[in-house]
């Protein structure tokens, strides 16, 4: 999830995106002072408006953000470094960004905000100084990543008014763990952590812990890369699926890790990066005769390759470039964020946008058994209103506050409408 300027309500942030804007794609260009042409892209706000990532400056790397076209802009870097910053996450709202820079200290996890720059948010303590931070909490107010502590590597969750809380890691084997998504909330997150099964793909909450997420049969290790927004689902790779090299996995408390295998076309190399709020899509890359290819996964669908699909849509101007790596999606699912090859063959970050899907809007649950509307899909409704889901504004009102009583009034004569 699956990167801007002004601060407003979580909830009005979150239902803007349900403007949504025609399909397109676009590349989001790269800073300048450099002779390696190359820029990369991350991370995504929930309105889709504002993109994250890093870019090739004289000397080095610089983290940058996107607005809009010709905007990409530098983050600058922490004190007492040269050059030498990447920017990995972004609030929904696209006003604070955390990443990595190099610093006086060391490499340091960062904060950025437009009033306050980039500030430095040390590290855990006890260890050799190095903290990154990775993934960001839609309102900006929980920052997880990994750092080096007393302990080793791990896996950390970062708060203003409490600063860093080590999250541990799984037991059985070296020390080490890494944190990379978040829930909306910042209660849920995941990433990987070293056990005596190798690296497995964890699960962390504060009542819970850290608890591994279990491998199917005929799979051995493998890594969690993202979270749904809602924290219902996560993403990422699973090792050796079935003894053919890696594939992307999804994983619910009720189904379990599944694998969702890899694109067609050559040997199986398959890795989840990011899913939209309520996990029903999901992105990231594969391997093909042509190589490394971006991909997009729904139910319904299955894996697709993200190129084909947007020429599908009549989205010509993707069609010189090479979609490789699809690295964040918004809540909604309509904009998707990676890296690529642009026309002339250089490294770019892209932004792509895709036409709204036309399901039944009161099967909010996306059920399929009889009877698809149920009791369930208010209760779903009623979940996403309270974490501020776009989807729940069913009246596509701007007018603050965005979400209120006429969104459950419009819902419920959607509902009375039934699927047609």
């Amino acid at each position: 999830m699956k990167s801007g300027a002004i601060l407003r309500s979580a909830a009005a942030v979150a239902c803007a995106c349900g403007l949504a804007h025609a399909q397109s794609f676009q590349g989001i260009g790269r800073l300048s002072g450099s002779t390696v042409n190359a820029s990369n892209a991350f991370g995504v706000s929930s309105t889709g408006d504002t993109v994250v990532g890093f870019s090739n400056v004289a000397g080095g790397v610089e983290a940058c953000v996107w607005t809009g076209p010709g905007t990409i802009a530098s983050l600058g870097h922490l004190p007492g470094a040269t050059v030498g910053s990447y920017a990995y996450g972004v609030s929904g709202n696209g006003a604070i960004i955390v990443g990595q820079s190099f610093s006086t200290a060391g490499q340091q996890a960062f904060r950025w905000t437009p009033g306050g720059g980039m500030v430095g948010l040390g590290d855990i303590g006890g260890g050799a100084f190095f903290s990154q931070a990775n993934a960001i909490s839609n309102d900006g107010t929980v920052i997880v990543g990994q750092a080096t502590s007393a302990n080793g590597s791990e896996a950390f969750r970062w708060t203003q008014p409490g600063g860093f809380l080590a999250l541990g890691d799984l037991p059985g084997s070296l020390y080490s763990s890494v944190a990379r998504g978040v829930s909306a909330d910042g209660a849920v997150i995941c990433g990987a952590s070293i056990s005596s099964n190798g690296t497995e793909a964890f699960r962390w909450t504060q009542a819970a812990g850290m608890v591994a997420l279990g491998a199917p049969p005929n799979s051995t290790p493998y890594e969690a890369n993202g979270i749904s927004g809602n924290g219902m689902v996560i993403v990422g790779k699973l090792s050796a699926d079935f003894g053919m090299g890696s594939a992307a996995f999804r994983w619910t408390q009720a189904t379990g890790t599944v694998s969702l295998g890899d694109l067609p076309g050559s040997a199986t190399a398959g890795n989840a990066l990011a899913t939209n709020f309520d996990g029903s899509i999901v992105v990231g890359n594969g391997f093909t005769s042509l190589g490394v290819e971006a991909f997009i996964w729904d139910a319904a669908n299955g894996m697709r390759n993200l190129k084909a699909v947007l020429l599908g849509l009549g989205v010509s101007a993707v069609a010189n470039w090479t979609l490789n790596y699809a690295t964040a999606i918004s809540p909604d699912g309509l904009v998707v964020v990676g890296t690529g090859r642009n026309p002339a063959g250089e490294e770019e970050g892209w932004i792509a946008r895709l036409n709204a899907p036309s399901p039944c809007y009161a099967n909010c649950d996306a059920s399929t058994t009889n009877p698809v509307l149920n009791v369930n899909d208010f209760v779903c409704f009623q979940n996403r209103f309270a974490a501020g889901d776009p989807y729940a504004n069913c009246d596509n009102s701007t007018s603050p506050p965005v979400l209120n009583v006429a969104d459950f009034i419009c819902f419920l004569n959607r509902y009375a409408a039934g699927c047609t």
